[in-house]
């Protein structure tokens, strides 16, 4: 029933500013083009949050994900709607439903948020990390008092390479200023001396104690074309192991990331930009037991450069791996035994 209600939800989508709704201002639009296509778009985005909430993410994804991560690519490959109040507001709502999520109990051996580009927070019983939180790239999408709340509910931050993106000094304060740790690496923010900068042409052991016990971290010395790009291979006191690579994309590494698994530990979860070069060598490389990507539909590139949920789903499919495509505000529940 929920399946039959949901397409007939979808396939109402480009009839819903047509016929007449409870409130009296969306029944008419004639003259008035660019109201119509915004309120188009509010209601998609309210639409597709409520199908993202019924259908969270699984391994491997089904077809109602997809037609609702669809929709998303849609609106963002549309420049008018890029500071509209409907993609503000529905980011709002996306990342509450993290803070949400990290303030409840922790049931899963792991649990990955997803939040925008390549940011995401990894929790298990004994830590929550962080990776590259940004407010925006080109302008601001998270606001202020949300990003404060989620730097709250982390125990620290990884960064791993100075672009606006991915480092925002923003947020690194907001991390510093709780007297929690930022790792970067000695290009990320050089005159920050608050962070901790680490950085060595070869794999680097790193240990960092938190409250509730020990990350043991293996830094992969990688590249985003000559800028530093740190990738951070993070073992918790439970055994879990995870790792996201930043922007890496490096000719030259390519051949020692192809075999980086003899030199880590077994990965349970890599959290991979979805553009990455030879993007299955890389995944061959850290033969991971999950796949997630991140970077789709940055919001400072160009749309032929807003890398599309569609074209991540096209590349996960011929990995071979296990996978599963989020969006901003979702999170992966990990348990080994139920992959």
């Amino acid at each position: 029933m929920k399946k039959s209600l949901l397409s007939l939800g979808f396939a109402a989508l480009m009839y819903l500013p047509l016929v007449a709704q409870n409130n009296e201002n969306d029944k008419e639009f004639w003259g008035s083009a660019e109201t119509y296509l915004h309120r188009q778009t509010a209601r998609t985005l309210d639409l597709v949050d409520q199908a993202l909430k019924e259908y969270p993410p699984v391994t491997g994804n089904g077809t109602a994900r997809r037609l609702a991560l669809y929709n998303v690519d849609a609106i963002l490959h549309n420049t008018t709607f890029d500071k509209s109040e409907a993609l503000m507001g529905y980011v709002k709502t996306r990342m509450q439903q993290v803070i949400d999520g990290l303030k409840a109990p922790q049931e899963a051996e792991m649990s990955i948020y997803k939040l925008y580009n390549h940011g995401f927070i990894v929790r298990t019983k004994s830590a929550t990390v962080a990776y590259d939180m940004v407010m925006g790239s080109t302008y601001q999408l998270i606001p202020d008092e949300l990003m404060e709340q989620l730097v709250d509910l982390c125990d620290i931050m990884f960064l791993s390479h100075m672009h606006r993106d991915h480092v925002d000094p923003g947020v690194v304060k907001m991390f510093t200023d709780r007297g929690k740790q930022v790792v970067g690496p000695d290009e990320a923010l050089s005159e920050n001396k608050e962070m901790t900068h680490f950085r060595q042409e070869k794999i680097a052991d790193m240990n960092i104690q938190l409250p509730k016990g020990r990350l043991s971290i293996k830094v992969l010395p990688g590249h985003q074309d000559e800028l530093q790009n740190n990738i951070y291979v993070i073992t918790t006191p439970e055994g879990l192991t995870y790792a996201q690579t930043g922007d890496q994309y490096h000719g030259e590494d390519v051949p020692w990331i192809a075999t980086v698994k003899n030199h880590i530990p077994k990965v349970d979860v890599l959290l991979i930009n979805c553009w990455a070069m030879e993007l299955k060598t890389h995944v061959d490389g850290f033969s991971p037991e999950l796949v997630i990507t991140g970077h789709e539909n940055e919001m400072g590139h160009t749309i032929d450069h807003r890398e599309a949920y569609w074209m991540s789903y096209m590349k996960l499919d011929e990995l071979g791996y296990p996978y599963s495509l989020m969006t901003w505000g979702e999170a992966y529940h990990y348990n080994r035994a139920r992959l």
